[in-house]
């Protein structure tokens, strides 16, 4: 899991590294926006893939299936950074990714005119292709009850275990970082237009 969301970066600095070859400002606005996003989305599931190593014991994306049932709001909390990712609005991937075809098809260079905005189209599609499998083995198919999904006692993410009280803020000190980025990339997605504006870029 955590190679996978490793991998991916790739794809999500190549946006960035494309918005800045346009020498515009409302491109460099794009890419700072995406680097934003990116940070808030990636941070998000990075730290999903950890509370599924150490509730589930799970490292494997083949091990998930079920887990939205496991571990709830982390699984959620992934849905929603997978999005931003892929650019659904109102999130921030969407925004960031608007931008820089914006001005890519502003730039007047015939190259990144076309070329740009399939590129961020067809990018997004291989996005949700990797992301969209785990959410969807996550919440909707039973848990195979076999040796190799080991998720089979996480520790109840509702914080009832035996540790009680002190087990429940041990969950909340995990859930809140990963709800702050959800919040994080949607505010990006919703106002990072608006603030980049006030810093100076046009957009």
């Amino acid at each position: 899991l955590k190679k996978r969301l490793a991998y991916s970066t790739i794809s999500q600095i190549s946006y960035i590294l494309l918005a800045l070859s346009f020498l515009r400002d409302d491109a460099l606005a794009g890419g700072l926006l995406h680097l934003l996003g990116h940070c808030a989305a990636k941070g998000c599931l990075f730290l999903c893939a950890g509370v599924c190593v150490q509730r589930l014991g799970v490292r494997d994306v083949r091990c998930l299936k079920g887990a939205g049932r496991q571990i709830p709001v982390t699984m959620a909390c992934f849905a929603i950074a997978s999005l931003s990712l892929v650019g659904i609005p109102p999130l921030a991937g969407f925004t960031s990714k608007w931008v820089i075809g914006s001005a890519a098809i502003a730039s007047g260079i015939p190259v990144f005119r076309v070329l740009a905005p399939v590129m961020l189209l067809i990018s997004a599609l291989l996005t949700a292709g990797y992301l969209f499998p785990v959410v969807t083995d996550a919440f909707f198919p039973e848990m195979p009850e076999s040796p190799e999904n080991p998720a089979k006692d996480p520790g109840n993410e509702s914080g009832s275990s035996r540790e009680g009280a002190a087990d429940a803020a041990s969950n909340w000190s995990v859930r809140l970082p990963m709800l702050a980025l959800c919040l994080a990339a949607l505010g990006v997605g919703l106002f990072g237009a608006a603030f980049v504006s006030l810093c100076g870029f046009s957009v």
